[in-house]
């Protein structure tokens, strides 16, 4: 007796589970692609996230924290920070809030790098200032030196006037040690040629005694 033959599939079920398939995948695709676009769309429209009135708070804050850090205008990050804040707080307040909100992202983005110029440029005065201080501070030494050995053998004027002199050379580098002390570089940049023109006339006097 022969048996049975076993039951053969349809083909068209086969083209059925493939189009499912396809469609399931499909659906797939679909459903990541959502989810990427829906919670940024929504962050964008800021039904999600900061409001306009926390980012712009956010980029204010942002701002003052890069000004503590030594940022100023003349640097071109902290000139575009500012502007950008001064637009979202503009926008802001004519009611057009989504501009508002991307101004404001602007300038928080920018207070970051001119805060970050800031550190690389207090850094770079604070290294010059230290070699203005050393060499100040060897310039006195010599003076020192020299008033010593000129002083010696002249009048009681004489000396009076070259001791006026030495307290003058002394005052001008004290002054901007101490600014140095209080990592006040900049004043000691600015100081630096006038400090050493004083040093360079006093040792001219005392050459010329």
């Amino acid at each position: 007796m022969t048996k049975p033959s076993e039951e053969r599939r349809s083909p068209d079920r086969h083209h059925v589970m493939q189009r499912l398939l396809r469609r399931v995948a499909v659906a797939c695709l679909v459903l990541a692609a959502a989810l990427l676009a829906v919670p940024r769309a929504l962050v964008h429209l800021a039904i999600l996230g900061p409001s306009t009135t926390q980012r712009l708070d956010a980029a204010r804050q942002a701002v003052g924290v890069a000004r503590s850090y030594g940022a100023t205008s003349d640097l071109p990050a902290m000139a575009a920070a500012e502007r950008e804040m001064a637009s979202a707080e503009a926008l802001e307040g004519r009611g057009e809030h989504h501009e508002a909100r991307h101004a404001a992202e602007r300038a928080l983005s920018l207070a970051g790098d001119a805060q970050q110029a800031a550190i690389v440029r207090r850094q770079g005065q604070r290294i010059r200032a230290k070699q203005v201080v050393e060499q100040l501070d060897r310039a006195v030494d010599e003076l020192e030196d020299l008033y010593n050995t000129h002083v010696k053998g002249l009048d009681r004027a004489r000396q009076k006037e070259l001791f006026s002199d030495m307290k003058r050379a002394r005052a001008a580098a004290a002054a901007l040690v101490l600014a140095w002390e209080q990592d006040d570089y900049p004043t000691v940049l600015e100081g630096e040629s006038q400090a050493k023109a004083v040093i360079a006339s006093v040792k001219q006097h005392l050459i010329a005694t």
